[in-house]
């Protein structure tokens, strides 16, 4: 279960992450390649984390994409 709580935790931080750097507009955000570039490697890393969530957690809390 330790390893499911470690997961879930990435995930949350990253989308934290995600929405700290979130610009003011889309065109902003698109003008930024880096930005672009760390979001993509964020969603991917989310992802990955979401992958590892249990078969048992992702069965007892359906509500959880």
């Amino acid at each position: 279960m330790n390893l499911d709580r470690d997961f879930l935790l990435d995930i949350v931080e990253l989308l934290e992450t995600i929405g700290r750097h979130r610009p003011e507009t889309e065109a902003k955000l698109l003008e930024d390649e880096v930005l672009v570039t760390a979001i993509i490697h964020w969603v991917q890393t989310i992802g990955e984390a979401a992958n590892g969530v249990s078969e048992n957690v992702r069965t007892d809390h359906p509500e959880v994409p």
